[in-house]
């Protein structure tokens, strides 16, 4: 799919001037293959030193430190250091992470497929996102110890 021409544009513009509620949220609405390219860009855009970089480094000190790694935690923890540290003001860090809320299913299958190790310490759920990664489908099912209470699936 053409990240630029998804083909709703037009649709969720009628949409939207619906009288049925039902049909202004489907207005809404966004196909996974859209919300993964935009997580493909953000990647691709945050690579070399950028928000994606920083993503991976602190998964590893997750691992490292034998912890959870869980995706939006981690990336609302990496905005507000950014700030703190005076690497950039609040709008610098949230267009660092621009496009990698569009589907965090499909930003953490890909880090998955870049680190393998990471799938044991966070938890993938079977959604539609997982037909674009038939690879890690054995993970999808696979517990997480919550480290905290004893249980499982926490992540």
């Amino acid at each position: 799919m053409d990240r630029f021409e998804d083909g709703y544009e037009e649709w969720r513009e009628e949409m939207s001037e619906s009288d049925d509620w039902r049909d202004q949220r489907k207005a809404n609405y966004v196909p996974m293959e859209l919300r993964r390219e935009k997580v493909l860009q953000f990647i691709e855009r945050e690579r070399n030193g950028g928000g994606y970089d920083k993503l991976l480094k602190q998964a590893r000190w997750r691992m490292q430190n034998d912890e959870l790694f869980k995706i939006d935690y981690e990336i609302e923890n990496i905005k507000r250091g950014i700030v703190r540290r005076g690497e950039g003001d609040a709008s610098f860090a949230k267009d660092m992470f621009k496009y990698a809320s569009s589907s965090y299913a499909c930003l953490v299958r890909e880090m998955i497929l870049e680190m393998p190790e990471l799938a044991d310490y966070t938890r993938i759920r079977k959604c539609k996102a997982s037909k674009f990664y038939p690879e890690l489908e054995e993970y999808e099912h696979r517990l997480v110890i919550d480290q905290e209470t004893g249980g499982d699936s926490a992540a």
